[in-house]
């Protein structure tokens, strides 16, 4: 591997070249591929609008015939991580709507942080939400301050609705399908882009086929009425649904911390702050959904996403029951057996016994 010069000796001219915007910081790193894992030398342009063009070398000033650049990544609303145990000075970039991240590594640790900084600092002139941080800033607390059911009605108006989003009820072309995200008993979640205004999105599509040979037409209009009446933190909150020849289509907020199955195989055992914290986030949202009548009967590990700040997201509505009288119960055996109470498990099978007994 051929030595990589440093981007401080590099002439910043050149990055001028792709448009008339002018370049923040520029120079050669390396970049390992997202398919082959191999180390390729790269010259990179960070610009001011949060673009990051990546080129085999350093684009020439009024080139008429300049290359079109290998590498096209935006900055927007990323983070970095370093990471030195996979390359040394090597770093992250975590691209949170895309769900992505790419690894680069520079020639120097001082190399290396002025690469951060300078990715951090587009970063937040960019992203919307840490500008809004940046011109009000907030007192420094110890403690997450925690959303109550009382709070709750005072911040479903924060989560925008279709007409907030869309000019128009969307249509199926309106998307870009970028990754599936997962794939069920009716069909698969996809994250998606709206072509106009570039928003990520992450869709559920519903088969109509299945969910009438399975008899789940109540189940499935039940959900959809559900998530347009409720809006919570503590939820991913629909934005618009709309249907297709052949699908039901539910358009949610996009959630990319990854399930609380994962986190917890990933590290076996979470501590009991942590675990106090997830337990009262999941009692916040459960009494949200009673006090709208609304009982879940799906809480599980798989069901409970966590956003990019360590939140809770509740997904899922599918078998939930409403209009439920207070002091009545239900009738249907349903949930996930691994997450079913063993005195309901064993109830239940000593019914199916004695069931087939007397038949």
């Amino acid at each position: 591997m051929q030595p990589l010069a440093k981007s401080l000796s590099q002439p910043r001219n050149p990055t001028e070249s792709l448009t008339n915007a002018p370049a923040y910081k520029c120079g050669w790193l390396y970049k390992r591929g997202e398919h082959i894992k191999t180390w390729r030398p790269r010259y990179f342009i960070l610009r001011h609008d949060g673009n990051l063009y990546g080129y085999r070398k350093p684009p020439v000033l009024n080139d008429t015939q300049q290359e079109e650049p290998l590498n096209n990544f935006q900055v927007i609303d990323c983070s970095v991580v370093r990471q030195d145990k996979i390359k040394q000075n090597a770093f992250v970039i975590q691209f949170n709507q895309m769900k992505i991240e790419r690894l680069f590594a520079a020639s120097s640790q001082q190399d290396r942080e002025e690469w951060i900084t300078a990715i951090e600092i587009i970063n937040r002139q960019t992203t919307p939400h840490l500008q809004q941080q940046q011109q009000q800033p907030q007192t420094p607390t110890t403690n997450t301050k925690m959303v109550t059911n009382d709070d709750a009605d005072n911040t479903e108006n924060e989560y925008p609705l279709m007409d907030e989003v869309f000019a128009r009820r969307p249509q199926i072309n309106d998307f870009e399908y970028l990754k599936i995200l997962g794939r069920g008993t009716f069909g698969k979640v996809v994250l998606c882009r709206e072509r106009t205004t570039q928003r990520i999105f992450a869709m559920k599509m519903l088969r109509k086929s299945l969910v009438i040979t399975n008899n789940e037409i109540v189940h499935t209009m039940d959900e959809n009425k559900i998530l347009r009446r409720i809006r919570h933190p503590f939820i991913t909150n629909l934005i618009c649904a709309f249907t297709t020849s052949d699908r039901l289509c539910l358009v949610m907020e996009c959630v990319n911390g990854g399930e609380l199955f994962f986190h917890l195989n990933h590290e076996k055992r979470f501590s009991e702050e942590r675990t106090r914290f997830y337990i009262a986030e999941i009692a916040c949202v459960i009494g949200y959904l009673h006090k709208r009548k609304v009982i879940y009967r799906d809480v599980k590990l798989e069901n409970i996403l966590l956003d990019r700040f360590g939140h809770i997201k509740l997904v899922d509505f599918g078998l939930c029951k409403t209009n439920v009288p207070f002091g009545e119960t239900t009738v249907t055996f349903c949930g996930t057996p691994q997450y079913i109470a063993p005195e309901v498990w064993h109830r239940k099978k000593k019914e199916e016994i004695n069931f087939n007994i007397k038949n």
